[in-house]
């Protein structure tokens, strides 16, 4: 009987040392995965950190486009007519400030609610400083459309490049009926709105 419980102790001391291994065993295998698994993550989390910055839009003249202000620029006009007129425009500064990716600005013209002009019979011109000069850019003049927001141009801004426009809207002398469209209310706002082109990211 001796010999029977002396043989089972054996074997109970055996057991647990095996067990007593295998959770040492466990513990460092887990400790170890944890240790890779949070490198890991933080390897990655580092290779996304994108540093974007924001765009800064000034507006020298404001935002608001009333012809009550200045009547005289919303007179029928040509096209060739338009080009030629320096006092009737609108001016926005756009700087996308330090970051690492561009930004993607895009420049709409918002109809207010106190705008009674029919928009297809106005047309916008918009330049685009190049050193000391404003140049007509592609695609305008052109007409507005008669909804609520009328999407100019989008494109692309680099970091920490400062882009200037020039807005001017006038009535197309080809369109303008005079008994109809007369005292009708010009009234819109000019939008700038800008995001991150985070398509140039080095994601990995």
């Amino acid at each position: 009987m001796k010999d029977k419980n002396k043989i089972a102790g054996q074997i109970i001391k055996t057991q647990t040392k095996v067990l007593a291994y295998v959770v040492v065993c466990l513990v460092i295998l887990i400790m170890g995965s944890s240790y890779a698994l949070f490198f890991q993550v933080k390897h990655n989390t580092n290779n996304q950190v994108i540093q974007a910055g924001s765009l800064s839009i000034t507006y020298t003249e404001g935002s608001k486009i009333d012809f009550t202000k200045n009547p005289e620029c919303f007179e029928p006009m040509t096209d060739d007519v338009a080009k030629t007129i320096t006092t009737c425009t609108y001016t926005l500064s756009v700087k996308n400030n330090s970051g690492s990716l561009p930004s993607v600005f895009k420049l709409n013209i918002n109809k207010d609610t106190t705008n009674t002009a029919d928009l297809t019979k106005l047309k916008v011109l918009v330049k685009k400083q190049s050193g000391t000069t404003f140049n007509a850019m592609s695609n305008f003049p052109k007409a507005l459309t008669n909804t609520a927001t009328n999407t100019l141009f989008t494109e692309s801004i680099a970091s920490n490049t400062t882009n200037v426009y020039q807005i001017q809207i006038y009535a197309d002398e080809t369109k303008i009926d005079d008994t109809k469209d007369d005292g009708q209310t010009i009234a819109l706002k000019i939008e700038g709105v800008g995001e991150v082109d985070v398509s140039k990211a080095d994601l990995k």
